[in-house]
């Protein structure tokens, strides 16, 4: 029972501390904080804007990023989906936006490498 219980403590934490990368950047992304953002991001990443894919720099990919938000005007975000994988190592997360005047949506997508979670994808529709 008291090894039921340590273990059950253990896995409790261990989720907790899988997929924060993807939760840290929604958190950013939500309030504008793009400097947040950026550091839970991996050094490089795929990032794609509707068909366009591209593996970029985390300072370009948040640069792009920023300017689309500003372009559509997004008011708000909504989270409207989220998943792991079956070994809790990756994690995504949809967003939505409240615009005026177009809609935008974000897929986040983070993994655990080495021990920390980074965002590691970024695809953009609108």
């Amino acid at each position: 029972m008291k090894n039921t219980i340590i273990l059950g403590c253990f896995l409790l934490i261990a989720s907790g501390l899988f997929g924060q990368a993807d939760k840290q950047f929604i958190e950013a992304i939500q309030t504008s904080d793009y400097v947040s953002a950026e550091s839970v991001m991996a050094s490089k990443l795929d990032f794609c804007i509707n068909d366009d894919q591209d593996y970029l720099k985390k300072t370009e990919s948040i640069a792009k990023l920023q300017t689309l938000i500003t372009d559509h005007g997004v008011k708000s975000w909504e989270v409207v989906h989220k998943g792991q994988s079956k070994d809790g190592t990756s994690n995504y997360s949809i967003l939505e936006s409240a615009t005026a005047e177009k809609s935008l949506r974000i897929l986040v997508y983070s993994e655990e490498k080495d021990g920390s979670s980074k965002v590691s994808e970024i695809r953009l529709e609108y």
